[in-house]
């Protein structure tokens, strides 16, 4: 596990989390009205479209409404395209026996057609070179509320700034059902069903023995007739997920690779600020209460009492609080685990406590604590049009360089 942390703080950061915590910073959180049963439909903002297209799928039968953003074919540079060319090298021998989609996509570089090539294209071309990235973002909202515009904002970035980088890369938004509408394990057991739409894999021949709910006993028999389309065998999955949705998806990875020797695993997880201890709070939660500019103690434990009562769930059961879950099933799958921690966040404790269970459980990953800065920081980044917090967009190239290889895990 490789650590880092930071201390630095621009006066422009400190005056905007001094002003969020004046004015009241729970004030801040918009929960918006209460979402149906099932997996809500989202509206993207405007603002994606400026570099990026959306489109919605549904896996197999899994009724969670999942958005995939791309890179806009008119956004990709002559500078990525060279470097896609450069990179292939592509021998005679080779050229000769490529796939017409190959050479139809070198024609169109090599005559400049630019606006007909997507980056989607040259990552079918990297032949045995560099897998398709594909994230899947669960966003955070208090286990309550859709995607913000922030949310929006942070996965065209990273989808733009992965292919800037020459990683093509898929960011896909799960729209999971909330609370309190959904009871939780429904939600969960949602997700875990996706899980296996995302990562097809080889079923036990008991499923009865694998402590999945019934309907994911279901699944477990029909599997079989999955289709490999929903999830390209050459793509890396990554799963990610902030605040509540950082939850989540590490409780859906905990179960599925716990209870499934068989099942496949995602080469990386990513949390920003996670919950992951929905148990009463600590000491500690209450001392960081006194400096959280935003998401108060008596807010965070409202949204967990809001997931748990939706179910009569208990704050000790591992499917609701990760950080006592498993995670040496995470470690043997070899899934590397990265994490953000702000130093004045009330769930700071619970993700330092989850850092120690995973560097005992050998769980290799990049960590980075930047003490002083607030809840979910790196959402922040596009404010006043990126100038308002530096430290956000200096966290999401530490969020690039980590998921990109560039930073040693």
């Amino acid at each position: 596990m490789h650590v880092e942390t930071r201390a630095t703080r621009s006066r422009r950061t400190k005056f905007l989390q001094n002003g969020i915590k004046l004015f009241g910073g729970d004030r801040f959180l918009k929960l918006g009205s209460k979402q149906p049963y099932g997996s809500p439909e989202l509206t993207p903002p405007e603002a994606v479209y400026e570099t990026c297209v959306v489109q919605l799928r549904h896996l197999g039968d899994v009724q969670i409404h999942v958005y995939d953003i791309n890179l806009r074919s008119k956004t990709v540079s002559e500078n990525f395209i060279a470097a896609q060319l450069a990179d292939l090298r592509l021998s005679d021998s080779v050229a000769h026996n490529a796939s017409p989609h190959m050479n139809d996509a070198l024609r169109q570089v090599q005559s400049h057609e630019l606006h007909n090539v997507r980056s989607q294209d040259f990552a079918q071309t990297r032949v045995g070179k560099q897998k398709r990235k594909h994230i899947y973002y669960f966003c955070g909202g208090a286990f309550q509320a859709v995607p913000s515009p922030d949310h929006w904002k942070l996965c065209a970035y990273l989808c733009t700034e992965m292919n800037r980088r020459g990683h093509p890369t898929t960011v896909s938004i799960v729209s999971y059902p909330l609370a309190p509408n959904t009871p939780a394990t429904t939600s969960l057991d949602m997700c875990t069903r996706l899980y296996y739409e995302i990562l097809p894999s080889t079923r036990p021949s008991s499923p009865d023995s694998t402590g999945l709910s019934p309907e994911s006993h279901e699944l477990a028999h029909g599997l079989s007739r999955v289709s490999t389309k929903y999830s390209i065998p050459d793509e890396e999955i990554i799963l990610a997920g902030d605040s509540s949705g950082g939850n989540v998806v590490l409780s859906t990875l905990q179960h599925v690779l716990s209870t499934d020797a068989s099942a496949r695993a995602p080469s990386q997880l990513l949390l920003i600020s996670p919950a992951v201890d929905l148990r009463k709070a600590s000491p500690e939660k209450a001392k960081m209460d006194q400096h959280a500019p935003i998401v108060s103690l008596a807010a965070s434990e409202s949204a967990a009492s809001t997931w748990l009562k939706s179910c009569n769930g208990s704050p000790h059961d591992p499917r609701f609080s990760p950080l006592l879950g498993d995670l040496r099933s995470i470690a043997d799958a070899e899934t590397r685990v990265h994490c953000i921690i702000a130093g004045h966040d009330v769930l700071a404790p619970e993700a330092q406590a989850l850092k120690q269970r995973c560097v005992e459980e050998d769980v290799a990953g990049c960590w980075l604590e930047w003490e002083g800065m607030m809840h979910d920081f790196p959402l922040a980044f596009a404010y006043a049009g990126g100038k308002a917090m530096p430290e956000a967009q200096e966290a999401l190239v530490w969020v690039l360089d980590v998921l990109t290889g560039k930073k040693a895990h």
